[in-house]
């Protein structure tokens, strides 16, 4: 891997992804060309998705992290929802995909549960910011009103 990774690109394709995927199971492609490559882009996106929140939980000091989470946490959940047309659809796709329905819903849970995950972790990273952004002592008052 590259030494510098370009989150918010690396964000937008597998967004673009995920999105053709979920029309992939609206369409009514032809299973025989289509099962395989939705299978593996499936696959493909968990795996990515996890590695990039893998690479953001561990530098804690990359500058705009805190977007590239909220911007993960959408892909997340956009992801997730892609995969529950899987689960409602009818298209000869979907029943192409049949077997490997409990993977694939599987693969749906485990991206809700990550998308909360970072929800929590915004939300706790938020309030500690505004918390500490927002404390002024009575000394600072002072201080700066003397000074003007």
């Amino acid at each position: 891997m590259s030494q510098m990774i370009h989150y918010r690109d690396d964000l937008f394709l597998l967004s673009l992804r995920a999105k053709s995927l979920e029309a992939a199971f609206a369409l009514d492609a032809d299973p025989e060309f289509w099962s395989d490559q939705v299978l593996k882009e499936v696959l493909f996106l968990d795996e990515t998705i996890r590695a990039v929140a893998g690479l953001l939980a561990e530098n804690r000091h990359l500058v705009d992290r805190d977007d590239y989470l909220r911007l993960l946490e959408r892909l997340s959940l956009d992801f997730a929802e892609a995969l529950a047309r899987f689960e409602h659809g009818a298209s000869p796709l979907v029943v192409s995909l049949q077997e490997h329905g409990p993977t694939i819903l599987g693969i749906a849970t485990g991206q809700r549960f990550l998308a909360k995950e970072l929800a929590e972790g915004l939300a706790e990273v938020e309030s500690t910011e505004s918390g500490e952004s927002s404390i002024v002592s009575g000394d600072e008052i002072a201080k700066l009103l003397s000074e003007g």
